[in-house]
């Protein structure tokens, strides 16, 4: 078998095996040096505990061995610690510090980060969602504002036609979504709108 190195990343819940993300990844796309993670934008967790492997393929072939002997590493066996627990009892709060500038094609938000954390949903549309220009996960890791108080921003490419746009932001965790926000559903919006001429 003859290919470039990749690594097949698989999670699933301990106890239920319920699989919750499983794909390839390129050696290029997520190792830098001798250590390689991914931060994959469709992985929302719930509280709970989860296991980890990971399976390697190269020019010389596929990984072999492992905790059952079939190539994957990971897991809780084998005195492997691929395996972790959220256990958040509440859902994160509201984000706070919304900033919003659009110039050259690019929308560049910023927001506060929030503790218990994981991910933010990002909306940039005209009043009461009736045209959606943007709406996107983004991790709280990729961002780098894993820590509280630090400056979550997202450079976002975006074409905008002329019109009044708003941004808007929630917080989720392995706890859940946040609750409240102007409307009540749980985003933060920033106010007054940014028009763009």
């Amino acid at each position: 078998m003859s290919e470039s190195p990749k690594y097949y990343v698989y999670v699933r819940t301990q106890g239920t095996n319920i699989t919750k993300y499983l794909q390839w990844h390129t050696t290029a796309s997520v190792c830098s040096g001798g250590t390689c993670s991914i931060t994959p934008e469709s992985l929302i967790l719930a509280n709970g505990t989860y296991e980890a492997y990971v399976y390697a393929c190269g020019v010389g072939g596929c990984s072999t061995g492992g905790v059952y002997n079939n190539g994957w590493g990971g897991g809780n066996q084998g005195g492997s610690n691929a395996t972790f627990t959220y256990n958040f009892l509440t859902p994160p709060g509201l984000v706070d510090g919304l900033t919003f500038n659009y110039t050259a094609g690019n929308a560049v938000v910023s927001w506060q980060s929030v503790p218990e954390t994981t991910w933010y949903y990002v909306f940039i549309g005209t009043e009461n969602a009736a045209y959606t220009a943007h709406l996107q996960w983004y991790s709280s890791n990729a961002l780098g504002c894993v820590n509280p108080a630090t400056t979550c921003t997202a450079t976002i490419p975006l074409t905008l036609p002329a019109g009044n746009y708003y941004l808007s932001v929630q917080s989720a965790g392995p706890g859940g979504y946040s609750v409240g926000g102007l409307v009540g559903n749980g985003f933060q919006v920033l106010e007054p709108p940014l028009s763009v001429p």
